[in-house]
């Protein structure tokens, strides 16, 4: 046998050798990078799902935020957190009550709690005597409420 036909003979076999393991290579790393793109796949479209929940989610929330700044006052309430005389306290508590009741079906958003602390400073006149009227909470909300603290007394009122 001439030296040519092995030389070409052993480069055959060696050539495909070569392109043998080049496709058993190629296809060990086909099926090992298909399961990990089947993976990721699978996770992206988890997270997609996710994502749209919770946009979702977000937009719920950002609606009822909305909504609740939205809202009209329904009712008001007022607290007197100093002692008084039961019909003392009666008086003051009702007084103020009239003094806010057109708040009720304002929107809260549209309230001012400056003007209403402004607004319930006063003085209120029960049986010949004077009370001093001063807020110490406002809470704007579906239900306005008002704690006040109430003193025997006037309004000084500083020039």
């Amino acid at each position: 046998m001439p030296l040519g036909a092995t030389l070409r003979g052993r480069l055959g076999r060696f050539a495909a050798a070569f392109c043998l393991g080049a496709v058993i290579g190629a296809s060990a790393a086909t099926a090992r990078l298909g399961r990990e793109m089947d993976r990721l796949t699978l996770d992206n479209a988890i997270l997609m799902d996710e994502v749209e929940r919770l946009a979702g989610e977000l937009a719920s929330r950002d609606r009822a935020l909305t909504a609740s700044r939205s809202l009209p006052v329904h009712s008001v309430e007022v607290q007197i957190e100093s002692p008084l005389e039961e019909h003392v306290r009666l008086h003051v508590e009702q007084t103020m009550r009239d003094l806010l009741q057109p708040l009720v079906g304002e929107e809260i958003e549209n309230l001012n709690p400056s003007l209403i602390e402004k607004a319930l400073q006063r003085t209120v006149h029960v049986d010949k005597q004077d009370f001093v009227v001063a807020p110490t909470l406002i809470v704007l909300g579906g239900k306005l409420l008002v704690r006040l603290k109430v003193q025997e007394g006037e309004i000084q009122i500083n020039p």
